[in-house]
Formats: C-alpha cells, sequence, structure tokens
C-alpha cells in the first residue's frame, strides 16, 4: 500500500495467535483496506481502497480458492543443484532465454497440494519482465533460464528461495511455490 505514500498503520485481529485479519489505515485514520485470513493463515479476502475516497472493491483471492486442485504428483521434476526443480511439458520453438532478455509469462501459481494462489487469467495479467534484472524472485528467473519462447512447463521452487519465513500477499510463511508457465 505505497500509492498514496499515507498509510499509518496495519492493526492484526487474532485468535489463538493465528491471524485472522489485517486492517490498513491512512495517517488521517480513514480505513483504507482488509484482508482476512484462514486457519493456516491463507489470505482467503481483502478489499482496498485504491485512492482515499474510492470505494472498496473485492480482491481475486476468492476466485483462486474456488478452482479446482491440480493433481501434480504426475509430473516428473529435474532437479538443479540450487534447489529448484521444473519440468518441461511443451519444448517451443523460440530461442532459449538469456539473462537481459525482456519476456512475458502466463503463469499459474499453485501450493503444493495443488491449490492456486495465483492466476493470469483470473488477474487478467501475465508477467513481464527483464531476465536479471532483479524484477523477480532469483529462483523464478533460474526456472525461466530453462525454457525458450513458446515453452510451457513447471518450475518448483522451496520456500527458503521463495519469501521464506515471511507472509506475502496470500502466502503463509514457508510456502513451496510451483508455477505453470506458458
Amino acid at each position: 500500500y505505497h500509492d498514496t505514500g499515507e498509510l499509518m498503520n496495519i492493526s492484526f485481529n487474532s485468535e489463538k495467535g493465528i491471524k485472522k485479519s489485517r486492517t490498513y489505515f491512512y495517517k488521517t485514520g480513514e480505513y483504507k483496506g482488509e484482508s482476512f485470513y484462514d486457519e493456516r493463515g491463507v489470505l482467503n479476502d481483502g478489499y482496498s481502497l485504491s485512492i482515499k475516497g474510492d470505494t472498496i472493491g473485492k480482491s481475486e483471492v476468492p476466485l483462486f480458492n474456488a478452482q479446482p486442485k491440480q493433481d501434480l504428483s504426475s509430473i516428473i521434476w529435474k532437479n538443479e543443484k540450487s534447489g529448484i526443480s521444473f519440468y518441461i511439458e511443451s519444448k517451443g520453438n523460440g530461442k532459449k532465454f538469456i539473462e537481459g532478455d525482456e519476456i512475458e509469462v502466463w503463469y499459474i501459481g499453485y501450493f503444493e497440494d495443488g491449490s492456486q494462489f495465483d492466476n493470469s487469467d483470473i488477474t487478467h495479467n501475465n508477467i513481464k519482465f527483464t531476465i536479471g534484472a532483479g524484477m523477480m524472485l532469483k529462483s523464478f528467473e533460474e526456472g525461466i533460464l530453462q525454457f525458450r519462447s513458446g515453452s510451457s512447463g513447471y518450475i518448483r521452487i522451496p520456500y527458503n528461495l521463495a519469501y521464506g519465513d515471511k507472509v506475502m500477499g496470500n502466502l503463509p510463511a514457508k510456502s513451496n511455490l510451483i508455477y505453470y508457465i506458458k
């Protein structure tokens, strides 16, 4: 919430040590937004005012949660020394990616149980970035370098190479991440 630079504080409402919601306020004390979590600490929904005076809009998180789980158990992973793994489903016809390439990736983000935490089709946002520019997780970029233009497949990132012990958006601490990319 850095869009106005006026965020004053975040209050936590918890039950038995489990975060249930976060509330965001402007410096003026006006309500900014709120995030709601389940018993595991996974973000279930959230509301935010993009600017003061705006109306509250609903997040896409419930739509991620409503998607059927994907069975990821049959994927045969190729493990890298760094700890990431990948699986190339379709090789594609384009050139192999290298550092410095500007690329656009359609993706679905999965937890290990096959439930979604993000999806380009739902958010209508593909990821656009320059490989090696520090715009993405270094581990994600390492996985991307295994692909070429037009290819599709999976990248698996263990939590210690993702966000570690930090809660990040709708990702609980210690989340292992799996991305299906095209």
